[in-house]
């Protein structure tokens, strides 16, 4: 119930689990499950965005980025989905014709795809607005809105994992706020138990869950052992309160202002690609692959414990993180560049 009550009113069937990747495995079931039940018995597979990362359970391999994830390892194996280039156009993006810079750039091949390939199509698989593992980039909001239009047009369901994002670290309650529209599925994890305990729920509408429920099963077949355990529910729900108090909000602004402050200088550093920030996220990336051993050694010298993967190094702080702390995890990162 507190989750609901955060989320838009149209979603409110939700079904708990216990990882975000399975969150996604039955977002996708619902939707093969939806469309079948009403007779469109050709709507079996996905589309989703490349540089997307959607976990480890098998389903959701299948919308992982099929070269740059553990998608790969499964080649010929998985469901064969249908992949659009990623976006282009950054969160960030200061042109002044934005909005038709993501049309050209990003909706138009987007929408060639659904335009041939829709009536195969039963949903939209794609991270809100921060693609995760597959390298933390931010797409411009304009190309989430135009994807929820498209979806609506051809009869396609829109399933967001917000898995990494939701409950607040974009800076927005949800990162699909940022684009002012609301999926048809919404899978969420992480920050929900606060990463006490592992805990995940999809959540859907009353209509898509009163008509996978239609059918001869009449109900929605999935369970596992340890789906919403009592435990980690009961600290999701603690958790939830705390949120629900406000306090997030000016918590993340304030961590995003001084991610801002101290990592935005490291592009004058020459092996300095990029730095990203939004809420309380911030990205360095970096212009070589790192050394995952040699550089956590030197964050460890620095008195903090960052995870590099690629080329990116990136911290996701907790929103009740003090600036003194902050500062040590921005501060151990501008003491690395050196050594990469």
């Amino acid at each position: 119930k507190k989750l609901l009550a955060l989320l838009p009113d149209t979603l409110e069937c939700a079904l708990l689990a216990d990882s975000g990747s399975i969150s996604v495995d039955i977002a996708m079931k619902m939707a093969l499950r939806y469309h079948h039940s009403l007779g469109n018995t050709t709507k079996k597979r996905f589309l989703t965005i490349k540089k997307g990362y959607h976990g480890d359970a098998f389903g959701a391999v299948s919308v992982c980025d099929p070269v740059n994830s553990r998608h790969n390892t499964y080649n010929g194996f998985l469901a064969e989905n249908i992949f659009c280039k990623a976006p282009e156009v950054r969160f960030d993006c200061r042109e002044k014709d934005v909005e038709k810079l993501v049309e050209e750039l990003d909706v138009k091949p987007f929408a060639e795809i659904i335009d041939k390939h829709h009536s195969e199509i039963s949903g939209v698989v794609m991270e809100s607005i921060v693609q995760g593992a597959g390298g933390l980039r931010m797409y411009h909001p304009y190309f989430l809105k135009r994807v929820r239009a498209l979806c609506n047009d051809f009869n396609i369901l829109l399933i967001l994992d917000e898995v990494a994002v939701g409950l607040g670290r974009t800076g927005m309650l949800f990162g699909f706020e940022h684009a002012g529209i609301v999926p048809d599925i919404v899978c969420l994890g992480k920050t929900l138990t606060a990463g006490y305990l592992t805990l995940s729920a999809t959540v859907t509408t009353r209509e898509i869950g009163d008509q996978i429920s239609s059918g001869p099963e009449g109900c929605f077949m999935h369970g596992q052992t340890y789906m919403a355990n009592p435990l980690a529910c009961a600290v999701a729900s603690e958790n939830l309160s705390i949120l629900m108090e406000g306090k997030w909000k000016s918590q993340v602004r304030q961590i995003e202002v001084q991610l801002k402050k101290e990592l935005v200088p490291l592009l004058e550093h020459p092996i300095v690609a990029d730095v990203r920030i939004l809420g309380a996220i911030g990205v360095v990336e970096v212009t070589k692959r790192v050394n995952v051993e040699v550089l956590q050694e030197q964050f460890i010298k620095a008195g903090a414990w960052i995870r590099p993967f690629g080329n990116i190094i990136y911290i996701l702080p907790p929103y009740i993180i003090t600036s003194e702390e902050l500062t040590v995890l921005t501060e151990a990162i501008r003491s690395v560049l050196d050594f990469i």
